[in-house]
């Protein structure tokens, strides 16, 4: 393929130049390096969820939810675009990194700026629709993050098209942590929801400075197109845009239409907002698989190396699929449990649909596996059609059924939406790559599935005894697979080359 049509006009790297690399053992360890940092993220979101509702009153904890969920929207929009723009033209041609983060840091000074400007003058708006005008304060706090985030991002794009998975997880770990300290720490000195936006605020820009220092600055070499840069980004950026809406558009709806009543439906969001913080775990847990995924499938369709692009495909499906089935079973077969444990009994309201929502966040996974698979091969535009296909149909499933059946009917909603949605992703990622995942191993996945949900559903303890089931449904999961031959001899092969180990005889 021509670099010219990426920009990348200046450097022309040979493949002679380039030395070997273990993929294997590559993306393994900076799986776990990504995945440790996205656990350890959500041990702290878990802490602060935990401690925040214990700090604040239920409809102060419902204010912050639908406050920091919209600027959610917005800073995922922003970063994960950002990250996978940077990301796919560094790792084509890693000689011009530096030019790219140039451009890049350019070109967020005035897209990054005009998001969150735009963001900080429309909160009122956003507010009255939400019916409730305190949150226009909220907002606006939050528009300082947006910007901090869209500079960030190029750095992290920058480790991540360079493949340096360690470096991205260490600025993981920081984040998680200053977010997790400045949050709770304002919140509990008596400044309540301005005190934890705050924190966030200040958390983003403390990582925003330790990235500056961690990439650095040298030379840089070649000629980056802003043009290209920006043509990708853009796309990116309305595809994660409807993506990020996919995970809130169920809040926003119940605070807009579960009650009549503002105060009222700010506890049932705040009820829902503690159900998604465990689904949400689900798909959260393979992200760092799609962080590892994005670069290496990004070079290999560059180079049209078609046999590795669907290797890569396949084990990236099969593996997100084997760990999202453990979660959801797991939350959805202790669901009174989980929330009793984790919060407090005001929040069991929500437990009907935690049975449900787990397997939903299943289907977005597998939904945003697919779409990242479609978007690193450099066709985004694909994904924006099939996200907001599926958006539609989410938002009005929930306007259908929230009325009716309040949480339960969200849970629903949602899961008919993702399951159509990550159907449609499925039937071109196969005629696009042929590749996915073999029947042989979504059934064995499933059974596997199956048998682990009954012996939560035969066991129905809480407490610490829960913990106990937990652990004992997890290995019954891992035996079942290993016995039915899912989990063999490759995949403990693969583990030896990522450990940096040889069996006896190889």
């Amino acid at each position: 393929m021509n670099e010219d049509r990426f920009g990348l006009s200046s450097i022309a790297v040979k493949e002679a130049d380039v030395p070997r690399v273990d993929v294997v053992r590559l993306a393994g360890r900076g799986t776990l390096y990504i995945a440790a940092a996205k656990a350890y993220f959500m041990l702290t979101g878990l802490a602060t969820y935990l401690v925040l509702p214990r700090v604040l009153n239920a409809e102060q904890f419902g204010l912050y939810s639908i406050a920091a969920g919209v600027a959610s929207i917005i800073n995922a929009v922003v970063i994960t675009g950002t990250v996978q723009m940077v990301s796919r033209f560094v790792s084509q041609a890693e000689a011009v990194a530096e030019a790219v983060k140039r451009k890049a840091l350019q070109l967020q000074l005035l897209m990054g700026g005009g998001i969150a400007g735009g963001y900080f003058l429309l909160a009122p708006f956003i507010a009255g629709a939400l019916h409730d005008p305190r949150l226009t304060g909220y907002f606006r706090i939050t528009a300082g993050i947006t910007f901090s985030y869209s500079l960030y991002a190029v750095f992290l794009g920058t480790l991540n098209g360079r493949k340096q998975f360690h470096k991205q997880a260490a600025l993981d770990f920081s984040y998680s942590t200053f977010k997790m300290l400045f949050v709770i720490g304002l919140a509990a000195l008596g400044y309540a929801v301005v005190g934890a936006l705050s924190g966030w605020l200040l958390a983003s820009l403390t990582v925003l400075g330790l990235s500056i220092f961690m990439v650095g600055w040298t030379r840089p070499e070649g000629r980056v197109s802003a043009r290209d840069l920006l043509r990708f980004q853009s796309t990116v950026l309305v595809f994660i845009l409807v993506v990020n809406a996919l995970q809130k558009v169920d809040l926003l709806l119940i605070k807009a239409l579960s009650s009549p009543d503002p105060r009222l439906a700010s506890n049932m969001a705040g009820y829902y907002s503690a159900v998604m913080t465990i689904a949400n775990v689900t798909w959260q847990s393979i992200v760092a698989i799609t962080f590892v995924a994005f670069p290496l499938i990004s070079e290999s369709t560059f180079k049209a190396e078609g046999e590795t692009t669907r290797t890569y495909i396949s084990h990236t499906v099969r593996f997100s699929l084997m760990i999202m089935a453990l979660l959801s079973v797991l939350f959805s077969s202790h669901a009174e449990g989980l929330l009793e444990l984790i919060y407090t009994r005001e929040y069991l309201a929500g437990a009907s649909a935690l049975r449900i929502v787990p397997f939903g966040m299943l289907l977005f996974g597998l939904l945003y596996v697919l779409t990242t698979i479609i978007t690193s091969s450099g066709r985004p535009h694909v994904s924006v059609m099939i996200g907001v296909l599926t958006l539609v149909l989410d938002a009005a499933g929930n306007g259908w059924f929230i009325p009716r059946y309040g949480l339960v009917g969200a849970a629903l909603a949602v899961s008919m939406a993702m399951g159509l949605g990550s159907v449609v992703a499925s039937f071109y990622v196969v005629r696009q790559y042929g590749a996915l995942l073999s029947p042989r191993s979504a059934i064995r996945i499933g059974c596997a599935a199956l048998l682990t949900y009954a012996v939560g559903y035969l066991a129905p303890v809480d407490g610490l005894r829960m913990i106990a089931v937990l652990a004992l449904q997890a290995l019954v999961y891992a035996g079942l697979l290993v016995l039915i031959g899912e989990i063999g001899a490759a995949e403990r092969a693969a583990v030896f080359r990522i450990l940096g180990r040889q069996r006896s005889g190889e």
